[in-house]
């Protein structure tokens, strides 16, 4: 599989989120977005750039978070 189809599914998964969300939001059908979680298609530049727009959020919330429990395990 693809890193970055891994990588879709991991932050929309975190997200809480659901392929018809995510694909709804980046403006492509959700069965490609399925086809391509599972490996089967790739993504253009462009529809990998809408997902991303998506997920860059879920990201930074996802560092900021994981930077936030590291500094309190280091401080207790």
């Amino acid at each position: 599989m693809d890193k970055r189809a891994e990588r879709i599914r991991e932050l929309r998964t975190l997200a809480g989120l659901t392929q018809f969300d995510v694909a709804k939001k980046a403006r492509i059908e959700r069965s490609r977005l399925s086809l391509v979680e599972n490996g089967h298609v790739r993504l253009t530049e462009d529809e990998y750039a809408a997902i991303e727009s998506v997920l860059r959020p879920v990201a930074r919330r996802r560092v900021a978070r994981s930077r936030l429990f590291k500094n309190k395990a280091v401080l207790a």
